[in-house]
């Protein structure tokens, strides 16, 4: 980034932190869908039916790095998820450092759908480098996956599950953060006659990809109303 003229000014300590908290802006602007710019607030956004006391709980935990988030669908996850990257974003969350020391440090943030996320990976399926989105999947101090599990077909599931363990597995091991949020339930549902009615998470994700996503992880259920039901039209 240039310099400006008042940067002249500046130690050079002073300039590069305002060039950070811009960059971790700009970041988070791009990440907020227009239609979830309340969530810019951080989690005061938040109704209690979407967990601010557990999200905050998560932030200032940081030996938990994974976080999913499971409800139906308008169940307020999706915002809550973006609430709590624009959290960490301006007030920071708590992490360690190199040398294992808790910190409070402010996060850059990105986020996508999965599905957006794996078509971005694909030949000619973004304009961007295949590498430069993988290199910010990969290295953004919280990256948001929105709703993870959807069906696929047999090739399209193998690519997901492969893709997504390796950049999770490398995400762990650098001690960043990581939401997900899903539609469904952890497990498969059954009827009273014992009829598979849901294909689980675990099912769907495969067993490796599952057990990382239980390792330093919690989740948060989301059981509220579906927000985006009108159920009387009223003016």
């Amino acid at each position: 980034m240039p310099r400006s003229a008042s940067d002249d000014d500046l130690p050079v300590s002073d300039v590069v932190l305002r060039q950070q908290a811009e960059a971790r802006e700009r970041a988070l602007q791009a990440c907020l869908p227009s239609a979830r710019m309340a969530a810019e607030v951080g989690l005061a956004s938040l109704d209690p039916d979407q967990h601010p006391g557990g999200l905050a709980e998560w932030l200032g935990d940081p030996d938990l790095l994974t976080l999913v988030l499971a409800g139906r669908t308008g169940s307020g996850k999706t915002q809550a998820a973006y609430a709590t990257a624009a959290e960490a974003a301006r007030n920071g969350a708590m992490m360690r450092n190199r040398r294992g020391q808790v910190i409070r440090k402010q996060l850059l943030v990105r986020a996508w759908t999965l599905n957006g996320y794996l078509q971005a990976l694909r030949p000619n399926g973004s304009k961007e480098p295949v590498w430069e989105i993988r290199d910010r999947a990969y290295n953004a101090e919280l990256l948001i996956l929105d709703d993870i599990g959807q069906a696929m077909d047999e090739e399209a599931s193998r690519f997901f599950q492969e893709t997504i363990h390796e950049l999770l597995s490398y995400r762990l091991n650098q001690g960043y953060r990581t939401i997900f949020t899903t539609n469904l339930r952890s497990r498969d549902a059954y009827n009273d006659r014992g009829e598979k009615i849901q294909v689980g998470l675990a099912t769907r994700v495969g067993h490796t990809l599952w057990s990382r996503l239980n390792e330093r992880s919690t989740v948060l259920t989301f059981t509220g109303p579906d927000r985006r039901m009108v159920t009387e039209l009223d003016w």
